[in-house]
């Protein structure tokens, strides 16, 4: 699986942590979508901390998920983490 679509979803953060918890150690991802979702503070942080460990995806897309001003932070280090 290289491209997982979860645009307009209505993801809950058990599936947000569950979905953070696989990234971490998977290698063939190449894109995530998830515009459309409302990502919740506690969403990004997983998503952040698991993605710093990734290095296999390419491109995530997270339009239209009204993040909090805190989500920033979080992005900013996956980025640090993840080069």
């Amino acid at each position: 699986l290289q491209v997982l679509k979860l645009g307009h979803n209505q993801l809950k953060p058990a599936l947000i942590k569950r979905l953070a918890q696989s990234l971490e150690s998977n290698q063939g991802l190449r894109t995530l979508e998830l515009e459309g979702n409302l990502l919740s503070a506690e969403g990004i942080k997983w998503l952040a901390q698991s993605l710093a460990k990734n290095r296999s995806l390419q491109s995530l897309n997270l339009s239209k998920t009204y993040l909090e001003s805190n989500a920033g932070e979080w992005l900013s280090f996956m980025l640090q983490h993840n080069q």
